[in-house]
């Protein structure tokens, strides 16, 4: 029996979590464990991983916003750094996949931010050249901020001005309009080749080619995520999963799963709409072995599980969940030992 640990970050309050909590999937049966408080933290509702050293930060997403990292260390977080950020709102951070840095999205105040790393600890702070709430222009929304894994580039998204931006340090940032507006969260497929982005209020997926030399991005074809009979909804999270093969989109207000093959030429086909027990689910996260998906439902203070088809990779609830209050995102860490 393989016992996979993983945590959750919250919406905290004085009568319900407290912080970032932490559980365990059994790959065999897609039970979980009752989550228990891993550490104590204020509205921790995004974490990230650090790719090769055992590190976790997370977002606290607060008018006065600020970083908060810990150590991984036997399966427990051990307290590292409360670094204050400039930004106001953070809901958003992810780290190089190389490079000693750290990336951060403000949604309130509208800011992306570059952090360098120094050994485990977060350093100084540099805004990436970007003009947050330009006169004249709707409000900027920074909401998500990622390296390309392979390429020199840098992309956020801006749900308030309804692009995605090529992000420097030294130069101009480069602009590229999503037709459906509001851009959310994004992925990038297994080749590079492409990002795909989930629009918020328009509840479709786009994908985008990407110019390996520039950066520059090409807009390819939309795919709702709903069904035409849907209530009012928002997308949320997207997540690629490990094959490569499948992207998933989660649905708040439908409360549903909408699951996308990825063809050979890296467009994609909806192949369904899955229901789901967890309402209003922000976050979601696939185990590192592609079997299952775990959703947490915001709205019902739920924590789920779905087996993901091996052949088609369309989930099918468990019925296994755990209560939770207000969980609202999901995280595996990493193997540090390969």
């Amino acid at each position: 029996m393989v016992i996979l640990p993983f945590f959750i970050g919250t919406y905290t309050t004085p009568e319900g979590s407290q912080g970032i909590y932490q559980s365990t999937l059994n790959l065999q049966t897609g039970e979980l464990t009752e989550p228990t408080l891993a550490a104590e933290t204020s509205n921790p509702s995004y974490l990230a991983f650090h790719p090769k050293i055992p590190i976790i930060a997370t977002i606290n997403e607060l008018k006065s916003g600020s970083i908060t990292s810990f150590r991984y260390e036997n399966n427990k977080l051990i307290s590292l750094q409360v670094k204050a950020i400039a930004g106001q709102g953070p809901c958003h951070l992810s780290f190089h996949p190389t490079e000693p840095l750290l990336f951060t999205a403000s949604y309130g105040s509208g800011h992306f931010s570059i952090h360098t790393l120094v050994f485990d600890q977060v350093g100084p702070e540099e805004p990436f050249q970007f003009s947050a709430n330009p006169e004249n222009s709707p409000p900027t929304r920074a909401h998500c901020i990622k390296a390309h894994p392979n390429l020199p580039f840098v992309y956020g998204t801006d749900l308030g001005r309804n692009h995605i931006v090529l992000l420097t340090n030294d130069q101009p940032p480069q602009f590229f309009p999503l037709t459906a507006g509001s851009p959310r969260h994004f992925v990038f497929s297994q080749s590079g080749k492409t990002l795909f982005v989930n629009s918020e209020h328009a509840c479709t997926v786009t994908a985008f080619r990407i110019n390996p030399v520039d950066g520059h991005l090409t807009e390819l074809k939309s795919h709702s995520t709903i069904p035409a009979n849907a209530p009012k909804n928002t997308t949320a999270e997207i997540l690629l999963h490990p094959s490569g093969k499948t992207l998933y989109v989660s649905n708040r207000g439908d409360n549903s799963i909408a699951t996308f093959a990825i063809n050979p030429d890296e467009t994609i086909s909806r192949l369904a709409i899955t229901p789901i027990p967890a309402e209003t689910p922000r976050g979601l996260a696939i185990d590192p072995t592609g079997a299952f998906l775990i959703a947490a439902g915001q709205s019902n203070n739920i924590v789920t599980t779905l087996r993901l088809d091996p052949i088609t990779g369309i989930p099918k609830d468990t019925n296994h969940q755990v209560a939770l209050s207000k969980p609202v995102h999901i995280a595996f860490p990493p193997n540090y030992s390969r």
